[in-house]
Formats: C-alpha cells, structure tokens, sequence
C-alpha cells in the first residue's frame, strides 16, 4: 500500500466489510454456546491480516524479490507438499484443507 489516498480508501472499506462479516458470524453463532469462540477466532484472524497488510505496506516487497526471488519456487513447493501429511479430507475425500490448530472442528459443525 502507497501513501494515495485511494489506497487507504480501499483499504478501509475493506476493513469495513471485514467488520461486517465478523457481525453476521455474531449473528449467526450467538445462541450456540458450543460455537462462541467462532467469533473470536475470526477476529483473531482479521487482526493478522490487517498487521501482515500494515507490515507489507513499510516494506519494499519488490526490492525484496529482486533479492530473494529464488527462494519463492522452493517455498510454493512446500507449501504444496504441506497438503500430502496435514490435509484433512473429514470423510469426503477432499483433502484441499489443513487442520490447523484452534480451528473449528468437524464434530460442532456436524449436525448443520
């Protein structure tokens, strides 16, 4: 993100649009006891992209891939193989989804 006043305009709006997901998840999560931390850890969430989006905007990502371009191959490759021992296929077969740790379990969403 530049320092144009159009930037920070999108970027506000789309805080704002976050903003408002997070309070359908309230909406729609308050009268389960069982799902309370959902909203939580969504908020969690948004707070880490606003800072990985506030930290991307001091750094100078372009002189830092001309830098450390080779490194972008061997990550994307790790980052695939990631998939073959943590994917979680929750009886469907499909394995496009990490189970990462304090995320929602298939058991609470079992009965929607």
């Amino acid at each position: 993100m530049g320092s144009k006043r159009g930037e920070w305009t999108l970027f506000f709006l789309c805080l704002a649009a976050a903003g408002y997901g997070l309070a359908l998840v309230y909406s729609a999560t308050r009268y389960d006891p069982e799902l309370h931390s959902m909203v939580a850890k969504q908020g969690v969430a948004l707070a880490g992209g606003v800072t990985v989006c506030l930290v991307l905007r001091v750094l100078d990502v372009r002189r830092l891939l001309e830098r450390l371009w080779w490194l972008l191959p061997p990550l994307n490759a790790g980052l695939l193989l990631l998939l073959v021992p943590f994917g979680n296929d929750d009886g469907t077969g499909n394995k496009s989804w990490l189970a990462l740790p304090g995320g929602c379990s298939t058991s609470s969403l079992g009965r929607w």
